[in-house]
């Protein structure tokens, strides 16, 4: 245990810190701790788990900043000139936000809930296959969405998408399995259109596992 603490920062409970997570999964972990923190994770599942969920957090938020890069190269070749360089209002509203989510974690998507009860909604695997868009919720309510695991894997945790009909992220988070259905809260209304619910291992290169459809009228 002496060896592990001076290899890489652990907490006092002996797993890995969230900051030797976040740099292991960013790639940023220096080479003198890797090679002893790997060996830690070989043998903890708490590490792993901890891992599997930071991999999905800091890849949603890489994408989130490379949205936010080509929105500001956008702007800038839109206004030229000498506010070509200067940062757009919209950009630096939308890198608040950015920071916000990065600081604030799971608690600040909570407390950012709406007030209105989340309206239930059950996504049910259909043996041949075929997801048609049937599932059917109102267009003015967050959702409580329940996911049907019947012959998936066992996993602790999962990672759930949903996304519009062009395939764009609109909701992502990981939630733990169980009892019964996977359950997961989006954090608010989704706009009149119609979606799919991506059922994923845990981690940005998690396998799918289920697709669902889904309505918003």
């Amino acid at each position: 245990m002496t060896r592990l603490r001076m290899a890489f920062n652990m907490n006092l409970d002996g797993h890995a810190s969230e900051a030797t997570l976040e740099e292991y999964s960013r790639g940023a972990l220096p080479d003198a701790e890797v090679e002893c923190f790997e060996e830690h994770l070989l043998v903890c599942p708490q590490c792993q788990d901890n891992l599997a969920e930071m991999d999905v957090f800091v890849d949603a938020t890489r994408r989130a900043a490379a949205r936010l890069r080509e929105e500001q190269a956008v702007l800038a070749a839109k206004q030229g000139g000498v506010w070509s360089w200067f940062p757009h209002p919209a950009w630096l509203a939308a890198a608040a936000g950015l920071a916000i989510l990065l600081v604030g974690g799971t608690d600040l998507w909570r407390a950012g809930r709406r007030s209105e009860p989340a309206f239930p909604v059950y996504l049910r695997a259909e043996r041949s296959g075929d997801m048609p868009l049937s599932s059917r919720v109102p267009a003015a309510r967050p959702l409580r969405v329940h996911l049907d695991l019947a012959g998936l894997p066992a996993l602790k945790f999962y990672r759930v998408e949903i996304v519009d009909s062009s395939g764009a992220p609109v909701f992502e988070a990981v939630s733990a399995r169980g009892e019964g259905d996977l359950v997961v809260e989006t954090t608010k209304p989704l706009a009149a259109a119609g979606y799919w619910v991506r059922l994923y291992e845990p981690g940005p290169a998690g396998a799918l596992l289920r697709e669902f459809g889904l309505r918003v009228d």
